[in-house]
């Protein structure tokens, strides 16, 4: 029994000295020490410098840039802020493509469809690509030109096969030519024209004047609209920028276009020599719009005596 009142008592002094302690640390002076700025200015928050490796972006070179930023330089709230802003490096240009960060020149091997091809690593500057009408079995065709992507194999036999309107061309075939597929073809002059369909309008090729439908084809092959002052016999004329639409022609321009000298009578003597007469057709005001054909009576006298 001594021995529990002696270690309730140690407890007690114990825990006086605690309270005593508690009570001195909450008393304690106000921590004055400096606060830690945490920076100065921008070089303090690090060097602006290219960070990570160059690489590639819309077809160029591209680096990233970390520049760095201190917010109230000086202050106990100073920060550091840290901004990464992409530059374009270098622009590949034409021909030239962007490959791991680096402008490398474009070629016909490297799987990629640029500098002008038309397929990847064909057309433009490269090999033609494989198509239907290269005479070569190639793009998964079963036959030369034929089969897989391009038209049926049948369509190539020079026989009208079931379903085809044509020989070789309509139903799964090609398209059958007309004049109207907008494609120049059969033998027409221009696409969809001239030849053995409609005539061709103001500007289209043609091989002569009943291709086109001003009745003109000028010296350069096109269809062109006749002038009534072009010098030429043309479109609906009947002469030389005359008749049709133009101005009347005129009658004649010679009088050997009003018709042949004919004799008028028999023959007479006449002051001891064979004498006749003849019509003769004359063409009056040769060349103008009121111009006519005339006939004028002549005489001819021979030497022959009578």
């Amino acid at each position: 029994m001594k021995s529990a009142v002696v270690l309730f008592l140690v407890g007690l002094v114990f825990l006086s000295g605690c309270i005593e302690k508690i009570e001195n640390f909450s008393n304690a002076p106000e921590d004055t020490s400096p606060v830690k700025i945490a920076c100065y200015n921008n070089s303090g928050c690090g060097n602006d410098a290219y960070v990570r490796e160059p690489y590639c972006i819309g077809g160029n070179v591209a680096w990233d840039f970390e520049t760095h930023y201190c917010e109230n330089p000086g202050k106990n709230d100073s920060m550091c802020y840290d901004f990464v802003k992409t530059h374009v490096i270098e622009e590949c240009g034409d021909n030239y493509m962007c490959i791991n960060g680096s402008c490398v020149k474009s070629t016909c091997s490297d799987g990629i469809q640029n500098q002008n091809e038309t397929g990847v690593d064909c057309g433009g500057p490269c090999l033609a690509c494989p198509n239907c009408s290269d005479g070569i079995q190639n793009q998964n065709e079963t036959g030369v030109d034929c089969g897989g992507p391009c038209a049926l194999c049948q369509c190539f036999n020079g026989v009208q096969d079931p379903n085809e309107i044509r020989v070789d061309c309509g139903g799964f075939c090609p398209q059958c030519p007309s004049c109207f597929d907008k494609v120049k073809n059969q033998n027409e002059t221009d696409m969809d024209c001239g030849g053995n369909c409609n005539k061709c309008p103001v500007g289209m090729v043609c091989r002569s004047s009943s291709d086109c439908a001003t009745n003109y084809c000028n010296y350069d092959g096109i269809c062109a609209a006749p002038s009534c002052s072009d010098g030429i016999a043309n479109g609906f004329e009947t002469g030389t920028d005359c008749g049709g639409p133009c101005k009347k022609c005129p009658a004649c321009y010679f009088d050997f276009e009003c018709g042949q000298e004919s004799a008028l009578g028999d023959e007479y003597c006449e002051s001891g020599h064979i004498t006749r007469k003849f019509i003769k057709p004359v063409c009056a005001w040769s060349g103008k719009e009121n111009a006519v054909c005339n006939n004028a009576t002549i005489v001819k006298t021979w030497d022959t005596a009578c």
